[in-house]
């Protein structure tokens, strides 16, 4: 299943919809983009204005801050690109959103117990790659590689290989937690009639719709896509 599409008209998230014979709840999987175009997160946002709760992605560590400050350093309004908002709950609307990533404190744990070349490196080269993001890159440097599928490619599994105490950090010890999440919504409200959303970067989405349809038997039923980046403007 395609989750982020890339062409030559641009770049595309789909808002994947899935339902269960078994199950009164309807999932909504928002594959997130971290950089996009504000028209994008707009759109999100009012499509997330269907669930009554949404599963957010999020930690609060200084580390993930350095780690992350690639994205803050690549935006601006002359490349008409901003950093994804942070998902609130609204005192005027029925939406919940629910921050369902690991705590800070288990995240920096972890961080320290990693190699120490990783631990430098990563975060010294965050910032120089949202540099050359914002004043040297063409979007055809990168934004092909945004292109993400349910299972992960064969580029994204040799990178692994090379660094599995990062990766088991950033992406399987946080699905983990995410799917604990899941099941607890599922267990609690299986038999609401609701709508609950997972608001995560796309690459971890996979991983949902997998967990969803071997564990609750929920199928894919539809997708809006929505335009991250458009090429036509």
């Amino acid at each position: 299943m395609q989750l982020i599409e890339v062409s030559e008209v641009g770049v595309r998230a789909a808002i994947v919809r899935l339902t269960s014979p078994k199950s009164s709840l309807v999932w909504l999987a928002f594959p997130m983009i971290h950089l996009g175009e504000p028209s994008y997160y707009r759109q999100v946002e009012e499509k997330m204005a269907e669930c009554d709760l949404v599963l957010a992605e999020g930690v609060d560590s200084k580390i993930v801050r350095a780690l992350t400050s690639s994205y803050r350093l690549a935006a601006g309004p002359a490349q008409d690109v901003t950093v994804q908002p942070a998902f609130r709950t609204s005192a005027a609307d029925h939406m919940t959103v629910q921050p369902s990533d690991i705590s800070a404190d288990e995240f920096d744990r972890a961080w320290h117990k990693m190699p120490l070349g990783l631990r430098i490196g990563i975060p010294l080269l965050a910032p120089l790659y949202g540099l050359w993001l914002r004043y040297v890159a063409n979007p055809d440097d990168w934004q092909p590689k945004l292109e993400t599928y349910d299972l992960p490619s064969n580029e994204e599994v040799l990178m692994e290989g090379g660094a599995p105490e990062f990766f088991q950090l950033l992406m399987h010890r946080r699905n983990e937690h995410l799917l604990h999440q899941i099941a607890a919504v599922q267990e609690r409200r299986s038999n609401e009639v609701r709508v609950v959303g997972v608001a995560w970067g796309a690459k971890h989405i996979g991983a949902v719709v997998g967990y969803l349809s071997a564990e609750w038997g929920y199928i894919a039923r539809s997708a809006d896509w929505v335009t991250v980046f458009d090429y036509s403007k």
